[in-house]
């Protein structure tokens, strides 16, 4: 898209973002390695992933963060906002 300007020049290191991952990972794994937040941009009609990231939360009693990313005026024909949504601080789970 030109014309649209980095919304997230510099992302650190511990935030593991949904499109970085493979797809066998498991959010477990990767707060073991260090990451700190999630972040995935979701456009408003994906119910499924909106609630799978909200069920992470919960299991980590952390706080969910969303603001959007990319206007719906953006984006050619109907297209819903996508909204950042931002996970975290997470922590390892305690077995």
């Amino acid at each position: 898209m030109q014309g649209v300007p980095k919304a997230r020049p510099h992302v650190p290191i511990e935030t593991l973002r949904r499109s970085k991952c493979p797809r066998n990972s498991s959010p477990s794994r990767a707060v073991e390695q260090g990451a700190r937040f999630i972040e995935a941009t979701v456009s408003a009609d994906n119910k499924a992933i909106i609630m799978v990231l909200k069920k992470v939360a919960k299991r980590y009693s952390a706080d969910v963060h969303t603001q959007i990313l990319f206007p719906s005026d953006l984006f050619p024909g109907e297209h819903h906002d996508e909204v950042l949504y931002r996970t975290g601080p997470l922590a390892p789970l305690t077995p």
